[in-house]
This record gives structure tokens, sequence and C-alpha cells, in this order.
């Protein structure tokens, strides 16, 4: 996890706040597969990304 003093937002402002960003150890699907869904925890409360290669 890290942690970062600030945060910009959709209107291109800085928002002074403490953000963390979590991160997993890399999952590739099967040879063969592809990843069709993605579903957020449930108590996701605010911007959730997935990046896939």
């Amino acid at each position: 996890m890290a942690t970062t003093p600030y945060r910009d937002s959709t209107r291109g402002e800085s928002e002074q706040r403490e953000v963390h960003v979590f991160a997993t150890v890399p999952a590739a699907p099967a040879p063969g597969r592809r990843v069709r869904s993605v579903t957020p925890p449930a108590a996701t409360s605010s911007a959730f990304a997935v990046a896939v290669a």
C-alpha cells in the first residue's frame, strides 16, 4: 500500500487529503482464456481501477 498527500479531481484541482493506493500481485488468466468482467469489492467507496494486459 502507498499513501499520497493529495489527489487530482476530475475538475483538474488538487484535493489535499490522504489517499491510499492498494495493489495485488499480477494474476494472469489461463492460456487461451480472456478476462470478461471484474467485480469490485462491495465495500469499495471510491475509484476502482483494473489493468489487464
